[in-house]
């Protein structure tokens, strides 16, 4: 398991999607204050990822083809600010890109 402080914590292991709703319950966060960054490619098979994602209503799905652009940072931070989000934890799933 890797964690890197500076972003308090990250986790890269065969079992990171077993500990991630331990994870949220334990940071107090909930389905509305959740985000998910999610590789573009898990779009149309989020059913294989080993995590029940229906009760979350902040997904975003991010092509990780190329660099993020500041225009895609820009477009994902005013999307989260027009829904009013009260951020407690990001999590992202994917390629480098994603994170």
């Amino acid at each position: 398991m890797t964690s890197i402080k500076n972003i308090n914590q990250i986790y890269f292991h065969q079992r990171a999607f077993s500990s991630l709703a331990p994870k949220i319950k334990e940071i107090g966060a909930t389905a509305a204050s959740t985000v998910f960054f999610i590789d573009s490619y898990f779009e149309d098979k989020i059913n294989i990822l080993p995590f029940d994602f229906s009760s979350y209503i902040n997904v975003f799905f991010n092509d990780t083809e190329n660099e993020p652009t500041v225009e895609l940072i820009d477009f994902f931070t005013q999307s989260i600010f027009d829904k009013n989000i009260e951020i407690k934890l990001i999590v992202s799933i994917g390629g480098g890109a994603t994170l």
